[in-house]
Parts: C-alpha cells; sequence; structure tokens
C-alpha cells in the first residue's frame, strides 16, 4: 500500500511539473508599456491644455553640461577634444573645473568663475583613445516624457548657453525660435545649474528661475501669476536643490557658531502642485566623502579629479553622509564627527593635504606665499565643513507641507552600494569596506533617511521625512529616470491621478515615510505596474 501511494504521488507530481511547464511555454511574456499609446488618448482628451501643470526637470550632479562663457570651452560633458571633461593635468583647465578658494568670509554665492551651466546632458561625449564616445544620461528620460505628451524645451546650442536668461527651444523638427519670441505652447522647462556650486545658493537660483517661468506661463495662458503652478521632477543631488527650495524658499542659515536655524515655511511649495524626487540622497552617500580624500576617477582611461580641486566643491561635502549614521571608522573605531575640522587637518584630507602645495598654487594663483596657501585652504574647507553640517540640519527636520502639495517618492534597488569606508592610520588608505541595499549610487537607506541606526526593527520604519507616495523600482541610479515602469508611473502621477485627495478616495499619507517619533499605519500608495511592495506609512500631515 505504501508503495502504490508512493508510486500515485510520484505519478501526479510529474503530471503537476509537466502541466506547469506547458503552461508556462504557452503564456505571453510581458512587455514594457507603450507609454504613448497610453497617454495618447489622456493627452488628446484636453490635458495639454489649463488642467495639465507645466512641468520643470532638475537633473543630478555631473547632470549639466558646464562651458567656460570666456572661451566657450566644454569643462563638462564633452563636445570639444578633451572628451568629456577639461584636463586637470593642464593647469589652466585644473583652475577651470575647480572653484575659487574664499580669501576669508565671502558669501558662498560670490565666489564666481567665467564656468556656466550650459543645459542638460542628454548625451555626455568620452573619448578612449581618441575615439569619441556617446553615453546617454538623460536623453532617453526625456523620450520618455515626449511620449506623454509633455513639449520637452531644450536650450538652443551657441549663445544661449552662457545667457543666464535660459531660454529654451523646441526639440528639431519643430521650428525654432528666436531668444525674442519663446514659444507660447511649451509646457517643460529644464533646470540646469553648476553642480559644483553651494546648494543652498543653487536652490536659490532655482527660485529665481521659477519666478521668470511662473512669469512667462501666466503672460502665454493669460491668467494671473499667483494660478500658475508647476509639476516638479527631480533626480539625485537636484532633489535636494528643490528640496531646499520647497521647504525654506530664499532663507539661508546664518554661518555664525550657535546661530538658529532658519524656520521651515515651505515658501517655496507655492510654486508646486505635485513634486516627483528619484533617487535622492537624502542621507548622503559615502562616495562623496571618498571621492573628496582619494579623488574621482571619472572611468576607464578618463581623466581623474584629484582630491583638493573637488575640495573647493562645497556641493562635494554637502553630499557626505550624516555622522550619526555611523559610515566611518578609523582603526576599527567609529568616527562620531565626519565635519571635524581638526579630523581633516589630522588626517591630510583635501585641501589640508601636506603634499597638495602645488595644486593650492594653482588654486590661488595672487597668493605668493606656500604657507598663506595653505592656512588659507584650511580655512575654507572648516567653513565647507560647517556649511553642509547646517544644510543636513536644515535638511533632517520636518514640518507639516501645504495641503496641496503631493510628495513623491523614487527608490532605485538591487545594487551594492557603497555604504562604509575605513582608514588604516598606518597606511593612510581610505577604502570603502561594506556596501548595502541601493542603486549603486544612493543607499536605499539614504533616501528613506532610514534613522533605526540601532539595528532595532521592531519599532517600525523611522525617518524625519514624509512622502505620499513611494515607488521602489530594482534599478541603477541614472537607469532609473529612463525605466519605463517608473515612466508609466510618473506619467500617471501627472497626467492621471487625482489631485489634492478629493477625487480620490484614500489616505492623504498613502504609503508616506515615518517620522522618527511616530510609526503608525496610514494607508496604502497608488503605484502603477510596480514589482515591489509600498511600506507601512507614518502619520497623517
Amino acid at each position: 500500500m505504501v508503495r502504490q501511494t508512493s508510486a500515485n504521488g510520484g505519478w501526479r507530481a510529474g503530471l503537476a511539473l509537466a502541466a506547469a511547464v506547458i503552461l508556462a511555454s504557452c503564456s505571453p511574456e510581458a512587455r514594457l508599456p507603450d507609454l504613448q499609446q497610453i497617454y495618447q488618448r489622456t493627452t488628446e482628451a484636453g490635458e495639454q491644455g489649463p488642467r495639465r501643470r507645466p512641468l520643470i526637470a532638475i537633473p543630478g550632479t555631473l547632470g549639466t553640461r558646464l562651458v567656460d562663457s570666456e572661451s566657450g570651452a566644454p569643462i563638462w560633458g564633452g563636445g570639444g577634444s578633451a572628451g568629456i571633461s577639461a584636463d586637470p593635468d593642464d593647469p589652466a583647465e585644473y583652475a577651470l573645473i575647480a572653484l575659487p578658494v574664499a580669501e576669508g568670509a565671502e558669501p558662498f554665492s560670490e565666489l564666481r568663475d567665467s564656468v556656466l551651466p550650459a543645459g542638460i546632458l542628454e548625451t555626455a561625449e568620452a573619448r578612449v583613445l581618441g575615439v569619441p564616445i556617446d553615453i546617454n544620461v538623460y536623453g532617453e528620460s526625456i523620450e520618455l516624457l515626449s511620449e506623454g505628451g509633455f513639449n520637452v524645451l531644450r536650450r538652443r546650442p551657441g549663445r544661449d548657453a552662457f545667457d543666464d536668461q535660459r531660454f529654451f527651444v523646441q526639440p528639431q523638427p519643430a521650428p525654432t525660435p528666436t531668444i525674442d519670441e519663446p514659444p507660447s505652447d511649451f509646457d517643460s522647462f529644464q533646470f540646469d545649474y553648476d553642480w559644483r556650486r553651494d546648494l543652498i545658493d543653487t536652490a536659490h537660483r532655482f527660485g529665481e528661475f521659477l519666478e521668470e517661468r511662473r512669469a512667462t506661463v501666466a503672460r502665454d495662458r493669460g491668467v494671473p501669476e499667483r494660478e500658475v503652478r508647476f509639476d516638479l521632477l527631480a533626480h539625485s543631488m537636484g532633489s535636494l536643490v528643490s528640496r531646499y527650495f520647497l521647504m525654506y524658499g530664499f532663507a539661508a542659515p546664518s554661518e555664525e557658531p550657535g546661530a538658529p536655524l532658519p524656520p521651515i515655511t515651505w515658501a517655496g511649495a507655492e510654486f508646486f502642485d505635485r513634486v516627483v524626487f528619484v533617487a535622492p540622497p537624502n542621507g548622503g552617500s559615502i562616495i562623496a566623502m571618498d571621492n573628496l580624500v582619494n579623488g574621482k576617477e571619472l572611468g576607464p582611461l578618463q581623466p581623474v579629479y584629484p582630491a583638493a580641486m573637488l575640495g573647493t566643491h562645497p556641493a562635494a561635502y554637502q553630499l557626505m553622509p550624516r555622522s550619526r549614521h555611523n559610515r566611518l571608522r578609523i582603526d576599527g573605531e567609529t568616527v562620531r564627527d565626519i565635519f571635524d575640522p581638526a579630523l581633516w587637518v589630522e588626517m591630510g584630507w583635501g585641501l589640508a593635504d601636506p603634499g597638495a602645495g602645488a595644486e593650492l598654487a594653482l588654486l590661488m594663483p595672487n597668493e605668493p606665499d606656500a604657507d598663506r596657501r595653505r592656512a588659507r585652504a584650511i580655512a575654507y574647507q572648516a567653513r565647507l565643513l560647517r556649511r553642509a553640517e547646517r544644510f543636513h540640519a536644515m535638511m533632517d527636520r520636518w514640518a507639516e507641507p501645504p495641503e496641496h502639495l503631493d510628495l513623491f517618492l523614487v527608490v532605485g534597488g538591487g545594487f551594492e552600494t557603497p555604504a562604509v569606508a575605513e582608514v588604516d592610520t598606518a597606511t593612510g588608505v581610505f577604502a570603502i569596506t561594506e556596501n548595502e541595499e541601493g542603486d549603486g549610487v544612493v543607499l536605499r537607506a539614504s533616501a528613506l533617511l532610514d534613522e533605526r541606526l540601532d539595528g532595532d526593527l521592531t519599532r517600525g520604519f523611522r525617518s524625519p521625512l514624509r512622502f505620499d507616495t513611494t515607488l521602489f523600482l530594482p534599478d541603477e541610479h541614472v537607469e532609473l529616470t529612463r525605466n519605463r515602469v517608473f515612466g508609466d508611473n510618473l506619467l500617471f502621477w501627472l497626467l492621471e491621478a487625482p489631485r489634492g485627495g478629493a477625487e480620490l478616495e484614500r489616505p492623504r499619507n498613502a504609503g508616506v515615510l515615518g517620522s522618527i517619533s511616530d510609526g503608525d499605519p496610514a494607508g496604502s500608495a497608488v503605484v502603477v505596474g510596480s514589482p515591489s511592495e509600498v511600506p507601512s506609512s507614518g502619520s497623517d500631515r
């Protein structure tokens, strides 16, 4: 009897397996969504009219082409004989990639050079052994938007590259308007910016850009400026720039020690209706600190940016991780304050490197004395570290946003991502030693600003940030922006999802991230075609 049962069981198992194989062979393979077909009816049904919000797009670090306004030479993004970047081994070009070193307490906004942004990088041009190679950066992302009917506008090559008025033109084959006759049907703007500069200064320039664009849209639509609101698509560091402006507008922190931080006013929220942050480094990245200590390799057979040169870029410090997240160890001991200027001098990092004398001479050509150059560099580095700490303190707190503002977060994953660095003082080596879940550049924990530092998962998810909807996708940091599942969600959010909560029966904070002090659930998110689950949410706004 036992043998008979065993035989029957084996026969049934084999039949089930065969049936599964047959069914699998007959099942159609999933295809990527045809976004143009999906959203064509939406755009034809009047969504190009007043109901459709104009879209602002802001890229991440390295996502804007930089040019020298005096010579016209490309500094970053390609288009010249040097390839993707100016050559840091050339003294004149080294000085162009760097930013001026402050002599004293000059405001960061005044530390300017002749380099200007010249459009979002759709395609960058690198050179390998003299052979030009095109690298797609944001070109496919713009195509996703165009499939949803967005009239995506680009900066015109030539004179506009050096014109801070930032007029844009339609892509070919549409006719090219002149600077004096901007198109009246545009509904998408690109904010390019100098990714080397202080993010607070960049946020203020973003505000000026929004004021200009709002005035233009109001004029073309024949409505008061106060009635014009935009949607926002921000990637990576662009998310930090735009989130700062949303929360603080044109306010800035004092550099005085112990001075109170400006209050969260959500002054910038008056410009926006719906905001999508993609792969934001909300908790920073140990990669930024590694670059400041070891320099940055741009890729195989590509230029290497020296650490001292990168040490003049305020944004590099503002991308560093938080000290409280325990991302750095020295001789096995966790460093409690990675922003301590004395630590950087002791370790000889960045502008405090004793061996960087020749570089400091390039950075400060009008300072003849080597000792004064070193003292000035160390003092400036201390200012940059303190500025980064103040920036983080402002970004890591929260107040209830205006009711009209919808906030979306897209998080990448599936890649080993640098998480922890260690320093061996015997050798002086600073090296990445641990990886965690992320998109290869930004940790999942950083995008979420996850504060579960003690490993205690029983208290639930904790973060100072809150979002209405969170979407997880298995993709790399830049590839996320051209992922068609992301594109489907993005176009749904921008074109079809009801706004303001009145038309959609769901909690206001669907998919919201929990606060540090409160992990109560508050509903689920509206996500299209996501293979991942959405986390439980925190308290209602």
